[in-house]
């Protein structure tokens, strides 16, 4: 059971369509932003720190942490932490997956950080990083967050700006394309193009087979109603060329534009 993975991306990047490709797998406990990874990640850094000391740590949120164990004992007792906390992630997913005799677990849109330090407790995790256009994630979280009970929850998201978004989308895909060694990078166009054949290649990765059982359900599921923010999965690739004006895509072109290329993402000049 010690194969964990995580589906590693922006928000908007096409995760929960991923999530729900791979989670039927009968050899897969996969849970969609539980985001245990990121807990302990912020336990271990809040352990290590001596008391009276000042960090400032992100993930998702930025907070400021203030130690609180004596510095002679922060080593010891972060070692143990780090023990225990081993144990409490296999014992969660344990109970999150009674009636599924699993070998691969993993979480859905864990924080870069989080899914890094996670081989301090398991060397062999593995990282599948979901890319899309961003100027077509900018369309779509723009549409989600113009949604009443999206509003009510994080209403930061409105006032997210396309500078600050592309800024995120580059720092998030340099970095974990970059530090996630050994990561498998899938494209969301490719993903919605061919959701059989790329559902295959990603469990190929994690070193599984894709059963008929399995191909029959992700060739008959709808795995964009309810989520998406498009007429269709067709519709979702390509959008920003009727929705963004002329200046906005710039701002994205001029920000990401660099990386974008490298992934195969022509700019519009």
């Amino acid at each position: 059971m010690e194969n964990p993975f995580f589906i590693v991306g922006s928000g908007r990047c096409g995760s929960t369509f991923l999530y729900r490709l791979l989670e039927p797998h009968t050899s897969i406990g996969l849970t969609n932003e539980a985001r245990v990874a990121d807990f302990l990640y912020f336990g271990h850094q809040f352990v290590s720190l001596p008391a009276h000391e000042r960090m400032t740590l992100s993930v998702q949120t930025s907070y400021e942490l203030v130690g609180l164990i004596g510095s002679e004992f922060n080593d010891a007792f972060s070692k143990i932490y780090d023990r225990h906390a081993r144990e409490m992630v296999l014992e969660f997913y344990r109970e999150q997956f009674p009636h599924k005799d699993f070998t691969h677990w993993g979480d859905k849109l864990t924080d870069p950080n989080a899914a890094l330090a996670f081989r301090n407790l398991f060397a062999n995790a593995r990282y599948i990083i979901l890319i899309r256009d961003p100027r077509d994630v900018f369309c779509s979280l723009r549409a989600f967050a113009a949604k009443e009970k999206v509003k009510a929850i994080n209403a930061e998201l409105s006032n997210l700006t396309l500078e600050e978004y592309s800024e995120y989308w580059l720092n998030l895909y340099h970095g974990s394309t970059s530090y996630l060694h050994g990561h498998y990078l899938l494209r969301y166009e490719d993903l919605i193009a061919e959701p059989l054949v790329e559902t295959k290649k990603a469990l190929a990765y994690l070193g599984l087979e894709l059963s008929a059982e399995h191909a029959a359900r992700v060739a008959s599921m709808d795995s964009f109603s309810g989520h998406g923010t498009s007429v269709s999965v067709e519709a979702s690739s390509g959008r920003w060329r009727r929705e963004l004006d002329s200046s906005e895509v710039a701002k994205v072109e001029g920000i990401c534009g660099q990386l974008m290329q490298e992934h195969g993402y022509e700019l519009s000049s």
